[in-house]
């Protein structure tokens, strides 16, 4: 995957237009490869963040409910074998 542009020089020796064309072309061309495939890179980036964060929240949520049984056994409220 391609996210760095190699873009043609342009110089004042191009004298034709079809030269000068072509390099432009070739430069867009490149450039809106490279953008695309960094968005892309971006992307799959935040959908594993996303997937990572979705496991972080679900442990966080499996402590907290440790802990809360915790101090409720600790408060006199439920025994720790005692189901919610």
């Amino acid at each position: 995957m391609k996210i760095t542009a190699e873009l043609k020089e342009i110089t004042q020796e191009m004298t034709s237009t079809q030269e000068l064309a072509d390099a432009l072309n070739h430069n867009f061309k490149e450039l809106k490869e490279a953008s695309d495939n960094k968005i892309q890179v971006l992307s799959n980036s935040i959908g594993r963040l996303e997937a990572s964060m979705t496991d972080v929240k679900a442990r966080l949520g499996n402590v907290e409910s440790g802990v809360q049984k915790i101090i409720d056994h600790l408060s006199g409220k439920k025994l720790l074998t005692e189901n919610d």
